[in-house]
């Protein structure tokens, strides 16, 4: 299926989003500094990306950058990480990107989203029910 990158700082959520999209055949690598996703996308280019702006020892907008700058990298679904502002609107510190999530949405909002863009029609046993 989809190969599928996933970096925040603070991987709680990411890590339940993962859980859920690796039964469905998705091969899903979570990391939380942003060395580390630079190291993965050299390695090879990612499906969907899905990236918090602060990571440990740099920014998500830089690792964005480095990716969309590699071969093969501008094919590849970025769904950025936000907090809200305090008018509750999503702050915007990463460009080019494909979808914004405010990390209050948790990780269903994730989950959702990712297989909306590789197209694997996935549905949540909390609505199979």
């Amino acid at each position: 299926m989809a190969s599928i990158l996933m970096a925040q700082e603070y991987t709680r959520d990411i890590e339940r989003a993962a859980k859920e999209l690796r039964p469905h055949g998705h091969s899903v690598t979570v990391v939380s500094s942003a060395a580390e996703a630079m190291d993965r996308i050299h390695a090879s280019i990612p499906n969907v990306l899905v990236i918090h702006d602060l990571l440990k020892g740099g920014f998500g907008r830089d690792v964005v950058r480095v990716l969309r700058s590699l071969p093969g990298g501008e094919r590849t679904r970025v769904v950025a990480l936000t907090m809200p502002d305090s008018d509750g609107v999503p702050v915007r510190m990463i460009e080019d990107v494909d979808a914004r999530i405010m990390v209050l949405g948790g990780f269903w909002q994730i989950v959702l989203t990712v297989e909306a863009f590789v197209g694997s029609h996935y549905e949540p046993d909390c609505y199979s029910r």
